[in-house]
């Protein structure tokens, strides 16, 4: 007995320690991509011509929708995968072709396509998959291909497209970490064991305050030569009702990946995975800042 009750003790110690290699090596990567990304990705938004931030985005949506159609065993329909992808590359451009209501066309071409594609594949493409698959491509690529429309709106779109990122990523941020120290209470064990309530109210919080800090920094860089102002308590409200919508699109594609049986879309950021895995909390936020900036004024003149 007391043979065994070591043998245990060091081969559970073992493990730990393996689990805890593991843990850290993943960690080192996710450092390691952030440090190069980051910096990449705040030079294009600041600096670079609206046009670049349309290319990037345009790859993304490419990229994600690879990953959409391999995740549903889809990627060796050669034509299924031409029409997918040319949408992808279209979406990011579609607000210059008429806003709204180029969005609307494309997608009904889209669905269009995708029915000859039925038609003509009906013996070895299941009608149910591929509906899933057209769901799916849409309420992911769009609402990542709007990042490019945040980013072209005159005057301060580059603040928009911060905006809706802080909203998203800064939220999980601040999820994690007062989940892991203080969470007790599950948010939904069955799609995503490691999310709180504790968490959830974290993460409002966060994205409300470090919306705040970037609107400040806004207006100090850019607003206060001009003689406007950040209403700041737009920005917030806006941020706390957003916030925890970026959770219901983590939590929708973490389904995804659970009932196709795998881990990450992809890997094209390693420790992060893939594109849909990294972009999957603004499925609901981009779309909807892009239609609050209609009707809130988030910039006013200062003497007003």
């Amino acid at each position: 007995m007391l043979f065994w009750n070591m043998h245990d003790a060091i081969v559970g110690s073992a493990v730990y320690k393996e689990n805890e290699r593991k843990v850290c090596e993943e960690m080192k990567k996710r450092i390691l991509t952030a440090a190069v990304c980051v910096p990449l990705a705040v030079a294009v938004l600041s600096f670079c011509p609206v046009w670049v931030t349309r290319l990037a985005v345009a790859f993304f949506c490419c990229v994600g929708m690879l990953e959409m159609l391999s995740a549903l065993k889809l990627n060796h329909h050669r034509l299924l995968t031409a029409v997918a992808v040319v949408f992808a590359a279209v979406v990011p451009s579609l607000d210059q072709l008429g806003g709204t209501t180029a969005i609307l066309t494309a997608v009904a071409i889209y669905a269009l396509l995708l029915t000859v594609v039925q038609l003509l594949f009906n013996q070895t493409l299941k009608v149910e998959r591929l509906m899933f698959f057209g769901t799916a491509s849409v309420m992911t690529i769009v609402p990542l291909g709007m990042l490019a429309h945040l980013c072209a709106i005159p005057d301060h779109g580059r603040f928009y497209i911060y905006f809706a990122l802080i909203i998203a990523w800064l939220a999980d941020i601040g999820a994690y970490f007062v989940g892991t120290f203080l969470g007790k209470h599950k948010l939904c064990p069955n799609i995503s064991p490691k999310k709180t309530v504790e968490g959830l109210i974290g993460g409002l919080i966060s994205a409300a305050l470090f919306s705040m800090v970037g609107a400040w920094v806004y207006q100090l860089v850019a607003l206060d030569a001009l003689g406007l102002q950040i209403n700041f308590w737009a920005v917030a409200l806006t941020a706390m009702v957003l916030s925890p919508l970026s959770v219901i699109g983590d939590l929708i594609c973490s389904v995804i990946k659970r009932q196709t049986g795998i881990k990450d879309f992809g890997n094209l950021f390693p420790g992060h995975g893939g594109v849909l895995d990294r972009f999957d909390s603004l499925i609901f936020v981009a779309p909807l800042l892009y239609v609050a900036t209609m009707f809130i004024p988030f910039v006013s003149s200062a003497y007003l």
